[in-house]
């Protein structure tokens, strides 16, 4: 019966993570879309060939731009100057804008509120199964007002 009651008690702290890890897929979505705008913006200001400018995620630099070395040494010097944290590698240069800097920064914390959000969910989850189990309550009563907690 404990296993069972273990069993359920991890399936139901996974359902938690995975629905708060589709909203933060879907809070992530319209950043992405913004992302790729000031991309299409700057790549248009700057008048690069169609694909030059990508727009790139890696978890060590969050979002950022990949060009070619070529096509950023051929912009005049103020254009050259709003890429910053260069990184050149082969033919390419991979780099940030202050603007770029800033919504990456605003995803990293809608990040971190839902994954506290997430923590505490879980932990209120474990609690209250924790408590059930303390009081040897098996009553339908219990867990749904566990679940409305």
């Amino acid at each position: 019966m404990h296993r069972l009651q273990f069993t359920l008690t991890r399936l139901l702290a996974l359902t938690v993570l995975a629905l708060f890890s589709q909203l933060f897929l879907f809070s992530a979505t319209p950043l992405a879309a913004e992302l790729e705008l000031e991309r299409d913006r700057l790549s248009s200001t700057l008048g690069l060939e169609p694909g030059d400018l990508q727009l790139i995620f890696s978890t060590a630099r969050g979002y950022h731009l990949s060009l070619p070395t070529a096509a950023l040494q051929s912009l005049p010097s103020q254009h050259r100057e709003m890429f910053i944290q260069p990184a050149h590698r082969g033919r390419r240069t991979f780099c940030t804008t202050e603007h770029f800097l800033s919504l990456d920064a605003r995803q990293a914390e809608a990040f971190s509120e839902i994954a506290m959000m997430a923590g505490r969910a879980v932990e209120d989850v474990l609690a209250a199964v924790r408590e059930r189990q303390a009081h040897g309550q098996h009553s339908e009563r219990t867990w749904s007002s566990a679940a409305q907690n």
